[in-house]
């Protein structure tokens, strides 16, 4: 888990209400009006908490028509413990240079307080790591149904098309079919190649 991640996932569980709709999830997966009902709020207020706890990365989303289930994300959860309930974790929170933290700072300027984009930047450093940032949001344990997966981008930019595009040309994500995944980082950290039309002639 990047530190950012973290930070967001701590930001997430500092709300009694999302704390007890996690506490429901915890016996199983559960629709949006039955979440409502446990919590004693309105549905519209627990597609918020939801929403949130979502972009967190502690809850997955599954559409059955109109029907929107929820369940938490067990193993995100699980590292947030051991991160703060072991030695070790807690230690590694003094040194937090982890992977794509740089890409973190250079999205930064580009991230509204609810964690949706304002634009795609046209430089390709910068459009790299906006692409990158929305990914670390994305579960990356299973394969994810293309309406799904849309449901989730929409949260982001309302330009799912291009996303998806983008995705695929920087190899962050793969398709098959209706079904899409992340790439491992290995994959998409990797430069794209360039034609042998366009490389540099040796002289």
């Amino acid at each position: 888990m990047l530190y950012f991640e973290l930070v967001n996932a701590l930001k997430a569980l500092a709300d009694r209400k999302r704390l007890t709709i996690l506490g429901h999830l915890a016996q199983g997966e559960q629709k949006v009006q039955d979440l409502a009902a446990l919590a004693g709020i309105k549905p519209p207020t627990a597609s918020h908490h939801l929403s949130t706890l979502r972009k967190a990365g502690l809850v997955r989303l599954r559409l059955a028509g109109t029907t929107h289930w929820y369940a938490l994300i067990q193993e995100n959860l699980t590292e947030i413990g051991d991160i703060l309930l072991t030695r070790d974790g807690t230690a590694s929170l003094a040194h937090p240079v982890m992977s794509r933290e740089a890409d973190c700072t250079i999205a930064a300027p580009y991230l509204r307080p609810d964690t949706s984009i304002t634009e795609i930047p046209q430089s390709a450093r910068k459009r790299r790591a906006v692409l990158g940032y929305i990914i670390s949001r994305i579960d990356k344990r299973r394969r994810i149904r293309e309406p799904d997966l849309d449901y989730d981008l929409k949260q982001f930019y309302p330009d799912i098309a291009q996303l998806k595009s983008l995705f695929l040309s920087h190899r962050m994500m793969g398709r098959k079919g209706a079904y899409w995944w992340v790439r491992p980082d290995a994959d998409w950290l990797m430069q794209p190649k360039v034609p042998a039309r366009l490389r540099p002639t040796k002289r």
